[in-house]
């Protein structure tokens, strides 16, 4: 339960700093655990983003937190792989 909670925050992390919105899973700028996420999934996602002008930052975080949590554990670990890599290139610049 802890390492989906911790998976489930980072996803949301790199939610809120790389929220792109795509129309293809070919999009090689398409962070992996959308690519391997349904249409519908990422519909949620990009629809979270696009209404998170009218919502806190409590409440967009909430949101993000579910829907990763909802997405199963291979979208889940990918997410986490994302924000591990994005991080470390930050640091390095």
């Amino acid at each position: 339960m802890h390492r989906v909670m911790v998976t489930a925050v980072l996803c949301l992390l790199i939610g809120l700093i790389l929220p792109v919105a795509l129309d293809t899973v070919q999009d090689a700028t398409m962070p992996y655990f959308l690519q391997i996420s349904t249409s519908e999934a990422r519909d949620q996602y990009y629809k979270i983003h696009g209404n998170s002008r009218d919502l806190t930052k409590q409440q967009l975080e909430d949101m993000l937190r579910k829907w990763a949590k909802e997405q199963g554990e291979e979208v889940s670990v990918s997410c986490f792989t994302s924000i591990h890599d994005t991080t470390l290139k930050r640091s390095n610049n």
